[in-house]
């Protein structure tokens, strides 16, 4: 467990993602959150590039993120939400393990078209395993809400889905955005709960329509 966040910290953090909701650990407040920190904080390797001395030191990564509004990279952006988030109670060490495969995608002639082939390998070929800390009951229920076969904009190529909605991303059902296919092992049991299905057909038509 990291050492939470300050309350000055915290204050900072919502200041810095322009974030004005509640603080309660609920679904709604983490979809809210998670919007709000991808739309103000940009993925940034600058460091890298520049030769500079990398760090996952926490107070590091939140000075850089927050205090200085600089952008992150993947385990400076995980580690900063990850650490509000407990801060705030939510669990954010039941999943264990995980890995996950899918096809990649055929080239295409524009972006758009890119970007709906890219996320059709992961909604309709993509396969994800997971090992969680948490009871049979609740990876029954997880396993059937999980997989993108439980948005209700499943089952055309995520370009028509794009253009549907104006290609706003977050109109899109957030339940979309998810791997075909989960195989969830509980910790406590060790039994494992699957949920999903592959759509080669769907998937056929994205990366080789005719």
């Amino acid at each position: 467990m990291q050492r939470p966040l300050s309350l000055q910290q915290l204050d900072r953090y919502v200041a810095r993602i322009g974030y004005r909701g509640p603080r309660d650990p609920t679904l709604g407040t983490l979809r809210a959150l998670h919007r709000a920190h991808l739309l103000a904080i940009p993925y940034e390797n600058l460091d890298i590039h520049l030769g500079r001395q990398l760090t996952l030191d926490p107070e590091a990564m939140f000075t850089k993120l927050v205090d200085e509004r600089r952008g992150g990279w993947c385990y400076e952006m995980n580690g900063l939400l990850g650490r509000v988030l407990e801060t705030l109670g939510f669990d954010v060490h039941k999943v264990v393990s995980g890995f996950g495969t899918a096809p990649v995608a055929t080239l295409s002639k524009n972006d758009l078209r890119g970007i709906g082939r890219t996320n059709d390998c992961i909604l309709y070929g993509g396969q994800a395993h997971y090992t969680i800390r948490a009871s049979d009951d609740e990876l029954t229920t997880l396993a059937a809400s999980l997989p993108a076969t439980a948005s209700k904009d499943y089952g055309v190529p995520f370009y028509d889905i794009f253009q549907r909605y104006d290609r706003d991303f977050y109109k899109i059902d957030p339940l979309l955005f998810s791997p075909a296919e989960v195989w969830l092992t509980s910790a406590e049991s060790g039994r494992s709960f699957h949920g999903g299905k592959l759509a080669p057909d769907i998937l056929a038509a994205s990366l080789y329509p005719a």
